[in-house]
């Protein structure tokens, strides 16, 4: 039969997408960074996979069989201090896996031996491998070779021989970045793709580029795969019209792709799987929620579409290595897929009638996972096939982990955290020793074998010796240490019941109750001395180490010998310390005992700051202190009467006092202590006296009548810049920018709301784009509008607002000299004016004389925002190179204070909150996410508080309403305000009720104080700016007496309406403040003076005295019938008619 007529035995393989119980849910995948990765790896036991938290540098790892939901169980590996941009298993180690970052480190990981040691935070032992230059897009092993790696960092490849940590060659043939990297089956050719719209297949051991293809013409990401073992490439990208392509590249035959595929034109990258034993080709597009199954044939069309089958949308997938697969339910291949929150494994199924019997004729030979060469051998130049193995589970062995075993005797082991590290100190990343140093380490663990009954024996003694050794040793010790505690205290109970008379059985209860106390917190205090140690984070600093000395010495990253030893030596140390402290402690909890009757007399608040030790090092004389008084104060809060109140008494000791307890030298007897007279104990506090009350916490947001609207707004400007506002509004009238050409900027009067004409609208007409616009607080008709010819006009409104268009400002300020930012008018003088420019440069003008006076310089960037403090002295900036800045321009043009603010290049604002002692800055994380940073003003070190909202390009704007505290943040287009109430004390921003709205604003203005209506316990009056009309908001808090004035919520006001001094007298030094005046109307009473309402008497009593019974009465009628029914016996008991025997038989 002609070929092109035989069927191919997958072409009906499906996806069997598994119940949603059978998914891995509730994982954090939900916001992922652009990279050239998978975001998602798998072998035969694991899964690895990009998670969001840590700023995307940690890592979630699961068993390959996991399912159900995960939450904060989740086990995570905190691998890198930057994003970790790709990653990859051995092919030959099932528990190596390599990382590589955007801190331009990639680190080898050991995991567990078994799933069962994964635990929500993992301690795994790494190694530094490289670091380079530029951030880390792919790391990939050999197929073939062990110990190979290859890794990419902008235009460069670098091949590693991890098992002698070397780089061994380096590949410098590409022109940009190098997007994606393959190896060809047998490890022996190398291929890339890259910015530069090339395809190269590079030979790593000659060092040079063999071909090169003209690849894919679009500008997006494309990725490369080799068909197995043959010289052909599947390249998959997109062409100048944004349409994704799948070509097929023969090397034979280079000028061209032998076949092109055309698909869709979505925007997600195609990530190519292809099975070089079925010739089945997975097509998976990042962003895509379909999956494509193409098969592969030597003979035209080449290409074969199959089967696309929709899922959910996809953002990594991976494929399982063979030997994971149940061949017994015919599953030829098995995708992982990464949705949002989510991961869905996906096997292939080839449908047969029965599965009863292994179906070798869809199974074909696969690689046993063993490499054919070792890193020598592939470096000097030999190529050897894979061995196969047979899938049939009665012709090959049982699943198992393959050990570790890339370094062999003779080379370095991978740093152990848990073992050779004290857990005290921070995990430090070493270099590699060299052969000298390893064959003295050799030879010190041969001697410390030998010495090891000895150390057994005697913890004491001060050999060298492995720690894990040393552990094993103190379990036992810890254990017959328990033992003899546990007997001594018998014994000492019994002595001291013999010596000082027989307890009474209170006494008797307090004595048992202490001597168990004391052996579970001695049990406790030996489970948390050989427990591991707590999980260490890698910053930067103590990950990447310099670049020139990697260079220098072959890229070393093991450990020195000498600090190895030295580490173990402390560990040693520390344990026989611990061996002693059991003894003491053995010795000394008989005597506790003792004392246990006549504790109930001393007096345990006198030792509440004295019993959680100091963290210093294992000291003989703190750690004796510390021992005998937290054992005293356990003792005087077990004889209590009542168990309840030893937990208000009793400070809690940290982990750290117990492990100190346990690390002790030899322990002093104590001496006895002068008897205080015993206090009242002091009860337990209520549950919810530290909750702090919010009077604001349920305002309300209401949008006030139709009538009250400004509707048919049409032309709303669209391109004013982020920095400026967009909407200005004050007691009379109102400023919207429109898109009609001349930069018209209209005015509309409050007082007058209408259904605006559809044209004719009278505006304010500048002739250039506007860029910024602010009214002046303390003249309701000049406004004061910056263009982006580096001009400000000030415009005079008259009274009444505009009758026509106008074009002629009353004056203009010149000075900058490039496009304006932003204007902001001071707090409290009059005719002072900030403006900031793209000349990086923030100019203070006089408008009485229309000069710059004072020009702020230090910005080294586009500035985002300004704000005046409250009293009017300084004002901050945040500037896009990620500084907050505060300035005091009457006494310095440059900065005063500096700090690191909001980091990202998208927005930034700050506004002064708490009469200038904090400054609460609004920008974005490296994820897009809005925040909320508070500052402390006088330091402007880190922030003291971070609040995550949501993410949205919107730039947060600001307003803090100083009488309530309260801030109000919102960006454009968003339906939401959210509020929050800034305070003393941590947590500083507490949130408050959400203001939500059916539709979405554009800006959003507050009005002064004095437009609030107190009489409705309004606190805050604004106006909201939609694409078609304007709306009053009025912000209230719910209270019951509302016809009285809140003096709660209505403290003086500051007048910051009128100015408090002339801009001559400020720009002279002069500093005033502003008056206060009370917002409380003339004709109500305020809430403190309201009278106590009296108890109303019933009007109607519908009691009969007659027939009305107490509680007491009924109680008694209820007894009373009870007893009535009790019948009185007096005929004798069954027993007491049995003859019983004499007490002398008993006796015999």
């Amino acid at each position: 039969m002609a070929w092109r007529f035989k069927a191919s035995k997958y072409k009906n393989s499906c996806p069997k997408f598994p119940k949603k119980e059978d998914w891995i849910t509730d994982i954090s995948t939900g916001r992922l960074l652009q990279s050239f990765g998978n975001h998602i790896k798998a072998n035969a036991f694991y899964m690895v996979f990009n998670v969001d938290n840590l700023g995307g540098g940690a890592l979630g790892i699961l068993p390959l069989n996991s399912t159900g939901r995960q939450g904060p169980d989740l086990p995570l590996l905190s691998a890198h201090s930057d994003y970790v941009a790709d990653f990859d298993f051995s092919p030959f180690d099932d528990n190596l896996l390599i990382t590589g970052s955007h801190d331009c480190t990639v680190k080898l990981w050991q995991l567990p031996s078994s799933s069962k040691n994964l635990k929500n935070s993992l301690n795994l032992n790494s190694q530094i491998v490289c670091t380079e230059e530029r951030k880390i897009e792919n790391v990939l092993w050999n197929p073939a070779a062990e110990g190979i790696l290859a890794v990419s960092s902008a235009e460069s490849v670098r091949i590693y021989d991890v098992s002698s940590c070397k780089k061994s060659l380096s590949l410098d043939e590409h022109s940009d970045m190098v997007q994606g990297i393959a190896w060809k089956g047998d490890g022996s050719m190398l291929a890339t793709t890259c910015k530069d719209k090339l395809i190269r297949t590079l030979d790593p051991r000659a060092q040079t580029a063999c071909q090169e293809l003209k690849g894919h013409a679009g500008q997006k990401e494309s990725r490369v795969s080799w068909l197995g073992n043959k010289d052909m490439l599947f390249s998959t990208g997109f062409d100048s019209v944004r349409q994704r392509q799948l070509f097929l590249w023969d090397l034979k035959n280079p000028s061209s792709p032998v076949c092109t595929h055309s698909m869709d034109t979505s925007p997600g990258v195609f990530i190519p799987f292809f099975d070089d034993r079925t010739n089945m080709l997975f097509l998976v597009g990042k962003g895509d929620n379909t999956l494509r199954f193409l098969e592969y044939t030597d003979r035209t069309p080449h290409i074969t579409d199959v089967a696309a089958d929709r899922t959910e949308q996809i953002k990594g997938a991976a494929v399982v290595p063979k030997q994971a697969l149940d061949v017994m339910k015919g599953e030829i291949n098995r995708l992982i897929l990464l949705i949002k929150n989510a991961i869905i494994p996906t096997p292939y199924i080839v449908p047969r009638k029965s599965y009863r019997e292994y179906h070798a004729d869809i199974f074909p030979e696969v690689p046993n996972g063993q490499p054919s060469m070792q890193a020598s051998e592939w470096l000097a130049g030999e190529n050897k096939p894979l061995e196969l193995m047979d899938l049939n589970p009665s012709k090959r062995a049982p699943l198992t982990l393959r050990a570790h075993n890339l370094n062999a005797p003779g080379s370095n082991s991978i740093t152990n955290a848990s073992d050779s590290v004290d857990p005290s100190k921070e995990k430090k990343l070493l270099k590699c020793d060299s052969s000298a140093e390893n064959e003295k380490k050799s030879t010190a663990d041969l001697s410390i074998e030998n010495n090891k009954e000895s150390t057994i024996n005697s913890c004491t003694e001060n050999k060298s010796k492995p720690a894990n050794d040393l552990s094993e040793n103190n379990k036992e010790l810890t254990v017959n240490s328990t033992e003899n505690n546990k007997e001594s205290t018998v014994n000492s109970s019994t002595e001291n019941s013999k010596v000082k008379g027989p307890l009474t059985p209170k006494s008797q209860r307090r004595a048992s109750e202490t001597i168990m106390q004391k052996i579970d917190s001695l049990n406790a205090a030996i489970e948390l001395s050989h427990s591991p140690p707590p999980q260490r984070k890698f910053q930067k600093g103590n990950c990447v180490l310099d670049s020139k000395k990697y260079e220098e010495k072959d890229n070393d990253v093991f450990s020195d010998n000498k600090v190895a030893e030295d580490t173990k030596t402390e560990h040693s140390q520390q344990t026989r310390k611990s061996c002693n402290s059991m003894e003491e402690t053995k010795n000394s909890l008989s005597e506790e005992v003792r004392e246990t009757k006549d504790s109930e007399n001393e007096d345990s608040m006198k030792n509440d700051n004295e019993a959680t030790p100091s963290n210093s090092s294992c000291t003989e004389d703190n750690s004796t202190e510390a021992d005998g008084k937290a054992s005293k104060i356990e003792a005087e809060c077990n004889s209590k009467k009542d168990g309840k109140e030893c937990l208000s008494e009793t400070p809690k000791v940290p982990n750290g006092a117990i492990e100190n307890k346990i690390c002790k030298g030899k322990v002093k007897e104590e001496t006895p202590e002068k008897t205080v007279p015993a206090k009242k104990s002091v009860s337990t506090p209520s549950r919810f006296i530290n909750i702090r009350q919010l009077k604001f916490k349920h305002l309300k947001a209401t949008t006030l009548n139709k009538e009250h609207h400004i509707e048919n707004l049409k032309n709303l400007s669209r391109n004013i810049p982020g920095e400026s506002d967009l909407f200005q509004v004050n007691q009379k009238r109102c400023a919207v920018p429109l898109s009609t050409t001349g930069g018209c900027v209209a005015i509309f009067e409050l007082n007058k709301p209408c259904r605006l004409p559809d044209c004719g609208i009278p505006s304010l007409q500048h002739g250039t784009n506007v860029t910024d616009f602010v009214w002046d607080p303390f003249n309701d008709q000049r406004l004061v509008v910056a263009c982006d010819d580096a001009k400000i006009r000030v415009w005079n409104i008259p009274e009444g607002g505009l009758k026509d268009s106008v074009n002629e400002p009353e004056f203009m300020l010149i000075g900058h000299q490039e496009k304006i930012y932003f204007v902001r008018f001071h707090p409290l003088a009059k005719d002072i004016l900030a403006s900031a420019s793209y000349d990086m440069t923030v100019k203070i003008w006089d408008l009485t004389t229309q000069e710059a006076v004072i020009e702020l310089k230090g910005h080294t960037s586009q500035i985002f925002t300004l704000d005046w403090s409250p009293c009017g002295k300084k004002c901050a900036t945040v500037c896009k190179d990620g500084k907050i800045r505060v300035y005091e321009p009457r006494v310095s043009t440059e900065a005063i204070k500096e700090g690191t603010g909001p980091s990202g290049s998208r927005g930034a604002r700050v506004v002064w909150t708490l009469n200038g002692k904090f400054l609460v800055a609004t920008g974005f994380d490296k994820m897009s996410q809005r925040k909320l940073f508070l500052y402390d003003a006088q330091e402007l070190g880190a922030p003291l508080d971070i609040v995550e909202l949501d993410s949205s390009p919107a730039i947060l704007v600001p307003h803090y309403d100083e009488d309530s505290s309260t801030l109000f943040v919102t960006g454009r287009g968003d339906g939401t305000i959210f509020t929050y109430e800034v305070t003393h004390e941590a947590p500083h921003l507490n949130q408050l009720s959400p203001c939500r709205f059916s539709n979405l604003h554009q800006a959003i203005s507050f009005l002064p104080k004095i437009a609030c209506d107190v009489s409705q316990v309004e606190f805050a009056h604004a106006w909201r700016l939609l694409l078609t009309h304007i709306e009053p908001v009025s912000f209230k808090v719910p209270r019951v007496k509302s016809n009285f004035f809140q003096d709660d919520l209505f403290p003086d006001t500051r007048v910051l309406w009128e100015p408090a001094l002339s801009g001559s007298d400020w720009l002279s030094g002069v500093d005033a403040e502003a008056s206060r005046i009370s917002l409380k109307p003339g004709n109500m009473e305020s809430l403190s003076k309201a009278p106590t309402p009296s108890t109303k008497q019933k009007k109607y009593d519908s009691t009969d005295p007659e027939i009305f019974k107490t509680d007491e009465m009924k109680k008694k009628e209820l007894i009373g019938a009870m007893t009535s029914k009790l019948d009185v016996r007096e005929d004798p008991l069954e027993q007491d008619l049995t003859e019983g025997v004499d007490s002398d038989e008993w006796e015999e």
